[in-house]
């Protein structure tokens, strides 16, 4: 019986392929995800101590744009009008449903008996360098612009884009939002070279899973199967060798995985990580500070646009 597969090697080739070919079909059933709650049981308690705060106010899912000018302040007419830009087009983002940023902050003043609310910086307001002097120093003075919307310096600002994904197929909804805001940044550098762009948020952060994932897949896993073969070549002293090897790898890999797929099945997923967090070549990036020294929580997820 143990020399069975060399007695019988055609038959143990055949039925090999067929058990690769039943395993391939199975990879199929296997998904991507680059929702960052899939790192935890459905019985993590905070979790779900999470999605009961999600539930009963909102969620957390945004888009943050930092706009961060190379040499000024951000109350210039060309930062300022690139705010102003940038907001108009997050009320176009998929599925948002607020936009936050120091262009629409209502700002509420007082002129004889009436209190007026407006927009705290409008088109008009770009032509006069005395109102712009106005508004920053106003603006540095509100605890609620400070360190949220605005640097404490006045270097830096952020428009947020709240999100509301349908929850039909996330990892789709989280690509059209990401891709939409790569695609709009890239034409606001084109249009203000002189300003510095920045991608964070909880949306860009879950695309980042993904794109690094399959940057990964298609660079470091090839890299790695040349090395193998290199490496066993040498220490064989045989190319057919070695090709050997690389082929009983890739088919164990694809094997397990198509059972993986067909035992897990549809409505489960497998996510892959790279490390998406420290290296530089990634769709993500690295992670900086906020500019000026914002806290902790407003780190930015420096993308390359």
């Amino acid at each position: 019986m143990n020399n069975w597969p060399v007695k019988h090697a055609w038959w143990t080739i055949g039925l090999w392929i067929l058990l690769l070919a039943v395993a391939i079909a199975g990879m199929g059933r296997l998904a991507l995800v680059n929702d960052y709650k899939v790192f935890f049981s459905e019985e993590n308690p905070d979790l779900t101590a999470f999605e009961q705060i999600e539930a009963r106010y909102s969620n957390n899912d945004s888009v943050l744009v930092v706009v961060a000018p190379k040499q000024s302040s951000v109350f210039q007419p060309d930062v300022l009008n690139a705010v102003i830009g940038i907001t108009e087009r997050g009320w176009q983002t998929p599925h948002s449903y607020r936009v936050d940023s120091l262009s629409n902050y209502q700002y509420t003043r007082a002129e004889g008996d009436d209190l007026l609310v407006e927009d705290f910086v409008e088109s008009a307001d770009l032509k006069s360098n005395d109102s712009l002097v106005k508004k920053q120093e106003y603006a540095l003075r509100q605890p609620e612009l400070i360190n949220r919307i605005i640097a404490k310096d006045g270097q830096a600002t952020a428009i947020n884009v709240l999100i509301r994904l349908p929850g039909d197929s996330q990892t789709e909804e989280v690509r059209e939002v990401a891709g939409f805001w790569q695609a709009e940044i890239a034409k606001f550098k084109a249009d203000y070279p002189e300003l510095d762009f920045y991608l964070t948020g909880q949306i860009m952060q879950n695309d980042a899973f993904g794109e690094a994932t399959q940057r990964d897949m298609g660079s470091l896993v090839p890299l790695a199967l040349l090395l193998i073969i290199i490496g066993t070549g040498l220490y064989l002293r045989s190319i057919w060798s070695s090709l050997l090897v690389a082929i009983a790898i890739i088919s164990s890999i694809m094997v397990a995985l198509g059972m993986a797929g067909w035992l897990v099945g549809h409505s489960h997923y497998f996510t892959f990580c790279f490390g998406t967090l420290d290296h530089p070549d990634h769709g993500g990036g690295r992670l900086y500070p906020f500019p000026a020294g914002l806290s902790k929580r407003f780190a930015v997820w420096k993308r390359k646009v």
